[in-house]
């Protein structure tokens, strides 16, 4: 009697369509994945680099004065020009500016507590005047050359002032009083220090280094919650090999 071989099974297209697809569909997923993973990595890293970029200056002044919108017309402001190593500063008042002798010399000037500003005429320009836009001081209207008006600022702040005949021309100046000086390179852009409550100059570092490494702590988490997903998943797919 003659065995009967067993029938061989039929190759299920259907099945193995569904099979390839599952498949398919595991490998997307791992992929996508990995791809949300390192998007999550990219962000915590660029979140984090950002941070470490903070900028130690803003553009207004401690006082709430923004000297860059205060000077928009202004064509003479070049920044706060730092005057802090000397008691008494001098300012010409109707030098070329502003599409004639419209402007005080320098426009923005940073002085320290107790010193004495004298704005000192060229005589160009017509009358001019130094009024300040609080009423801390004023001086006449006059057109003679070399005449002079001087204040003595005697507390921290910033004052703005214009010549009143010109102001929509732009003839405005601003005095910056301040213990420490800006920039250094004479032009201090009318900015202050964020991290200005912690002190003096070594704290002001060492509080912006803290504070950026707040931060860089804070937005690095997306970047390892990231990482925890792509090793998981790595995992994941390691043993669905095995089996």
């Amino acid at each position: 009697m003659t065995a009967t071989e067993p029938p061989v099974p039929e190759c299920d297209d259907d099945q193995s369509a569904v099979t390839d697809s599952r498949s398919e569909e595991r490998t997307d997923d791992r992929t996508i994945s990995r791809r949300g993973a390192l998007r999550a990595i990219g962000g915590g890293v660029a979140a984090t680099a950002a941070a470490g970029a903070v900028p130690a200056t803003a553009s207004a002044q401690s006082d709430g004065t923004d000297l860059e919108a205060w000077f928009d017309n202004v064509s003479n402001y070049d920044g706060v020009v730092d005057r802090t190593e000397s008691d008494a500063v001098t300012v010409e008042v109707g030098v070329e500016a502003n599409d004639g002798a419209f402007g005080f010399g320098p426009a923005a000037i940073r002085v320290t507590p107790e010193t004495t500003v004298t704005w000192e005429w060229t005589g160009a320009g017509s009358s001019h005047n130094v009024v300040d836009t609080d009423g801390a001081f004023e001086s006449e209207l006059v057109d003679e050359a070399g005449h002079t008006f001087e204040h003595t600022f005697e507390s921290e702040g910033t004052s703005t002032y214009v010549c009143v005949p010109h102001e929509t021309l732009g003839m405005k100046g601003a005095v910056v009083v301040s213990e420490s000086g800006g920039s250094g390179d004479g032009s201090g852009g009318g900015t202050e220090s964020v991290a200005a409550p912690f002190g003096d100059p070594g704290a002001r570092r060492l509080g912006g280094l803290v504070l950026g490494g707040v931060f860089a702590l804070a937005l690095a988490s997306p970047g390892l919650f990231g990482l925890f997903v792509l090793l998981k998943e790595r995992s994941g797919g390691a043993d669905r090999v095995n089996e």
